[in-house]
């Protein structure tokens, strides 16, 4: 395995920057970033439901199509999202060290990234029919769900660039555009969606074809305005984008592989959860439907994670840029300790009144029954999963990247899949033992990136340099 890029090693704790006032402040700071960086992850999710929503009140066989075609684009869209996470490391260093010119390279370097990744992500999109043979839908399914990842596939680029522009600009303390874009988005692709699904206003009626044709029309509008927002920057980041950047190939190793280690990060725990998912339909529709409800809750408070993830990343990569591992390290557990009272707060009423949620989702008794023991463990999973999703970018600020990568292969498929298959089908729990699976597997991710952020910590000198492998 290739070694970590560029980590910063030796953090002194430095005891003078651990008053209230610094962690008050730095806690603000954070907050005032993830806001925005939240909103625009949490966009991304509504563009998937509003789909949903929409097709479902059209036919459940048009959002069965749509539904599987974006579960193996999914994971594309996921890789070409994490590949562009080297970006908001290198530019956050460079705003912390006062090099403009090194934040616009960053970005510069970024846009021919995500066009040559996303082209490469379109070429299995070619075989989706093929690739959902081959994970056993019937043939039918397999031919509209293919027709429907051939066209998702025109929408990969434009993701790259769209995250690509938002994460640079959430680096250099522009959040807000990002979200905006994102707003402006979700509501454009509501229209369509009315236009293309149903065939409104003299349009054919495409169904899940024409869900997916609008998805396309607005991520690419929504990358080509954000394209536009930085290369309009103003100030000497606003010429250095504008700028090409000098060096070649080697110039921007280390961002190409903070993205490359971040992608395989997060491509494992997609797959991971998928696995799981695959592991509840063998043992029925109700462990399926609990299962489902129970990522449906975790995926909506680790949009709140991802955003103050990537927030403390940022911070923690500004610090670092500006001599001051020990204000790294601030950042690093402030935005830790804000994740988990978070997370706290939105488990409170899984614990308290777990019926109560689980009847928000079904008014079906039999899995409402199966729902409740499970709510409670889902509420832990949510403070282990915030956990550990912000200290893999808090980690990922400090350069360290395929370290972190290799704790979460660890975590997900020594521990979460295996788990979850013996709690859940082996020993016959059910959808308990499969949620209980999770909980292990994020609590595992979360101890080991634990130990390697405390091993930044050693009352060494602070330095930069690469790490030895492994």
């Amino acid at each position: 395995m290739t070694a970590d890029p560029v980590a910063v090693t030796g953090l002194p704790r430095g005891a003078g920057a651990w008053t209230a006032r610094a962690v008050a402040r730095e806690a603000g700071g954070l907050i005032r970033l993830a806001g925005p960086v939240a909103g625009a992850r949490a966009g991304n999710r509504v563009l998937v439901i509003t789909d949903a929503v929409l097709l479902g009140w059209l036919s459940a066989e048009q959002l069965a199509v749509h539904s599987v075609a974006l579960a193996v684009v999914f994971i594309l869209m996921v890789g070409l999202m994490a590949l562009m996470l080297g970006t908001p490391v290198v530019a956050s260093r460079a705003v912390g060290a006062g090099r403009p010119d090194e934040a616009g390279a960053a970005w510069r370097r970024t846009v021919p990234l995500g066009l040559v990744a996303g082209g490469c992500a379109m070429v299995p999109c070619w075989f989706g029919t093929e690739i959902l043979a081959v994970l056993g839908q019937t043939p039918a399914l397999a031919a509209a769900g293919g027709e429907v990842i051939g066209v998702l596939a025109w929408s990969l680029p434009s993701i790259a660039l769209f995250i690509g522009a938002a994460v640079f600009l959430e680096a250099i303390g522009r959040p807000l555009p990002g979200m905006l874009v994102m707003l402006a988005g979700c509501l454009v692709n509501a229209g369509l969606d009315w236009v293309l699904i149903f065939g409104h206003v003299g349009a054919p009626a495409l169904g899940a074809v024409g869900a997916a044709w609008a998805t396309v029309a607005v991520r690419w509008l929504m990358a080509v305005a954000l394209l536009a927002v930085v290369w309009g920057l103003p100030g000497p980041i606003g010429a250095a984008v504008r700028r090409r950047p000098i060096g070649g190939w080697g110039a921007w190793r280390v961002q190409r592989q903070l993205g490359t280690a971040a992608a395989g990060s997060m491509v494992a725990e997609v797959s991971a959860f998928s696995a799981v998912e695959i592991m509840a339909g063998w043992i029925g529709t109700l462990a399926l439907a609990a299962t489902a409800v129970a990522r449906s809750l975790i995926g909506i408070a680790f949009m709140i994670a991802t955003g103050l993830g990537a927030a403390t990343g940022i911070r923690v990569g500004r610090a670092i840029g500006r001599g001051d591992p020990a204000g790294a390290t601030l950042a690093a557990v402030v935005g830790t300790g804000v994740a988990i009272m978070i997370a706290v707060g939105g488990a409170a009423p899984l614990w308290l009144a777990p019926g109560v949620v689980a009847g928000l989702f079904t008014t079906d008794p039999a899995l409402i029954a199966v729902l409740v023991p499970v709510v409670p463990i889902v509420g832990v999973v949510l403070i282990t999963d915030a956990t550990q999703g912000v200290l893999a970018h808090a980690l990922r600020g400090y350069g360290i990247a395929w370290s972190v990568t290799r704790r979460q292969l660890v975590a997900w498929f020594a521990a979460t899949v295996p788990t979850c298959w013996l709690a859940g089908v082996a020993f016959g729990y059910g959808p308990t033992g499969i949620v209980g699976g999770l909980l292990f597997g994020t609590l595992v991710s979360a101890v080991l990136l634990t130990h390697r952020f405390v091993g930044l910590a050693r009352p060494v000198p602070a330095r930069v340099r690469p790490t030895r492998p492994g």
